[in-house]
């Protein structure tokens, strides 16, 4: 099927002109980007201590924002900034707790 579909990506892309392919490579580059991205999550997740790594599991959240209003000039509603405080906020504090909790001392 993977071949079936490429050689057809290809056909559509000579039939559509330079432009069409270009955009084929760009898409395609960006799902190996975010399959490669995924493993290295997965990895991390089962590797890692988890109250170092479970912050970063939400930057993607960031990140999809921030592309959002540079790309699309589209900035969030208030309800989607203010859960997205809320998780950072609670990312920070996990991460902070950690801290203290692997150096010893209790969390009050």
């Amino acid at each position: 099927p993977a071949i079936w579909a490429a050689s057809k990506s290809a056909t559509v892309c000579r039939a559509l002109g330079r432009d069409a392919f270009q955009s084929w490579l760009l898409l395609t580059g960006a799902a190996f980007a975010v399959l490669i991205a995924t493993l290295l999550s997965v990895m991390a997740m089962r590797t890692g201590e988890i109250g170092f790594v479970s912050p970063f599991r939400y930057t993607s959240m960031l990140g999809a924002i921030g592309l959002g209003i540079l790309m699309f000039g589209q900035w969030p509603d208030q309800s989607t900034l203010a859960g997205t405080l809320i998780i950072v906020i609670t990312g920070i504090y996990t991460f902070h707790r950690e801290q203290k909790i692997s150096r010893g001392v209790t969390a009050s």
